[in-house]
């Protein structure tokens, strides 16, 4: 009998240390509930606050998307306007540039064909009027010595000669 008495004892010691451990789970057990209603509360109220702006954020960004996708489409439109009339002007310019050196190779060699004939025509014009003066200055030096001579005056000194071959130079 000792040993059942002793045995009741120890059961009895493991059934109150089991109680116990029951009480202190079930006042862990309502700690935490306690937590979770208390943060749940503040959950709530956090929502409250901020479903209203997460709302209107949606609202801003589907928005947003809507007027991107247009500004995109008219930046892309915008962009093929403006690559045709740049294609346009770079055309335009390379046909003015073809153009403008061809007008100043013509103009070059209209004026290269000028200046020569004025060259030209300056040597005959030279050839046409001094020839008859040098001819005639000839003949007048010619009738000068001439009537010198007839008259009997004295030859003309060398510095006279050479001034005289000088102008025929």
């Amino acid at each position: 009998m000792d040993n059942e008495i002793v045995l009741l004892q120890i059961m009895a010691a493991f059934t109150g240390v089991a109680a116990i451990a029951l009480l202190v789970q079930m006042a862990s057990l309502i700690g935490i509930c306690l937590s979770i209603r208390r943060l749940k509360t503040r959950v709530n109220t956090f929502l409250d606050r901020w479903e209203p702006l997460a709302e209107e954020a949606q609202k801003t960004l589907e928005d947003v998307g809507r007027e991107s996708t247009e500004i995109l489409t008219q930046v892309r439109e915008l962009t093929v306007v403006a690559k045709a009339q740049v294609d346009k002007v770079d055309a335009t310019i390379d046909a003015l540039s073809k153009t403008t050196q061809l007008q100043v190779q013509k103009v070059d060699e209209t004026v290269q064909i000028l200046l020569e004939r004025v060259q030209q025509t300056s040597l005959s014009l030279q050839q046409a009027l001094l020839t008859p003066v040098k001819q005639i200055r000839a003949v007048g030096v010619g009738i000068a010595a001439m009537i010198d001579a007839l008259a009997g005056r004295r030859r003309s000194s060398v510095d006279q000669a050479t001034q005289d071959e000088e102008m025929f130079i």
